[in-house]
C-alpha cells in the first residue's frame, strides 16, 4: 500500500465519507420527518412547499410501503439506533484488527497513512449504509446496500493492498475501477429506485466478468474463481434490490 496510487485513493474515498458523515446530521430531522409524514399520511403535493416537493422526488422516490418509509415510533427509533451502533462498532473493530495483527507478526506492518485510508474506507461505506438505513426501513433495501457496499470495500481494498492482477502498482487494475464505474452511474441514472438499482448491479457483474475475460486473454492473470464471487455478491445484491421493488 506505498503506492501514492492508493494514497489518493484513499483520499478521493474518505472525503466524500467525512462529509456524508458531517452532513447526517443537518440532514436526519428533514429527511426522516418529511419521510414519516408522507408515508403516513400520503398528503398530496400541493400541501406542501415547492422545495419539499424536490426533495420528495430526488431522494424519496417511489414512496410507498414497499420502498420506503420514515420511522416515527419510539421502538423503532431505538432499534436503528442499536443497528447503527452496532454497524459503526463492526466498522471500528476490523480498524484495530490490523493493529492486533502487528502485534504477533512482521508480516503485518502498517503505518499511520495505511491506516487512514482504511480508516476513510470504513467511514465511506459506513456512512453510505447510514445514509439508506435513514432513508428507508426495508429490510431488502438495506440488506441489498449492504451487500454492493461490501463487496465494493473488498474490491478496492484488494487493489490497494496487494493488487488483483499482478501487484498493486500494475495499472491493469485500474481496469476494476471501471467496473465500480458503472455502479455508479447506474445508480445516479436510477435515482437508487429499487429496480433501476437491480440493473445496475447487474451491469456491475457484467463489467467485473468482462474485466476477467480481457485478463485471461490478455495474459495477466487468471481470477476467474475470484471474479465469481464478485460476480455473486453484484447478482445478490441486485436480487434484494428487485426483492424491495415487490409488493
Amino acid at each position: 500500500m506505498a503506492a501514492p496510487f492508493s494514497y489518493a485513493v484513499g483520499l478521493i474515498l474518505g472525503v466524500p465519507g467525512y462529509l456524508l458523515l458531517k452532513a447526517l446530521g443537518q440532514l436526519k430531522f428533514w429527511v426522516v420527518s418529511l419521510a414519516g409524514a408522507v408515508t403516513a399520511a400520503h398528503p398530496p403535493f400541493t400541501n406542501r412547499t415547492r422545495s419539499q416537493d424536490m426533495v420528495v422526488r430526488l431522494l424519496l422516490p417511489q414512496i410507498g410501503d414497499k420502498t420506503m418509509g420514515g420511522d416515527t415510533e419510539n421502538g423503532g427509533g431505538r432499534h436503528e439506533s442499536r443497528w447503527r451502533l452496532a454497524v459503526w462498532g463492526i466498522a471500528a473493530l476490523v480498524l484495530l484488527l490490523p493493529l492486533l495483527a502487528m502485534q504477533f507478526t512482521e508480516e503485518v506492518a502498517w503505518n499511520l497513512a495505511d491506516f487512514f485510508i482504511f480508516g476513510a474506507m470504513l467511514a465511506g461505506a459506513g456512512g453510505s449504509y447510514e445514509l439508506a438505513s435513514r432513508l428507508t426501513r426495508n429490510t431488502a433495501y438495506r440488506t441489498a446496500v449492504g451487500v454492493a457496499l461490501a463487496a465494493a470495500f473488498i474490491l478496492i481494498w484488494m487493489n490497494l493492498a496487494v493488487g488483483i492482477l499482478g501487484n498493486e502498482d500494475n495499472s491493469a487494475n485500474l481496469m476494476y475501477g471501471g467496473v465500480l464505474f458503472v455502479g455508479i452511474i447506474g445508480a445516479l441514472f436510477a435515482r437508487f429506485q429499487p429496480r433501476g438499482m437491480a440493473l445496475a448491479l447487474v451491469a456491475t457483474a457484467l463489467a467485473q466478468t468482462l474485466v476477467a475475460v480481457v485478463a485471461l486473454i490478455t495474459g495477466l492473470g487468471n481470477t476467474l474463481i475470484l471474479t465469481g464471487l464478485f460476480v455473486a455478491l453484484w447478482l445478490t445484491s441486485a436480487w434484494l434490490f428487485r426483492k424491495a421493488d415487490r409488493p
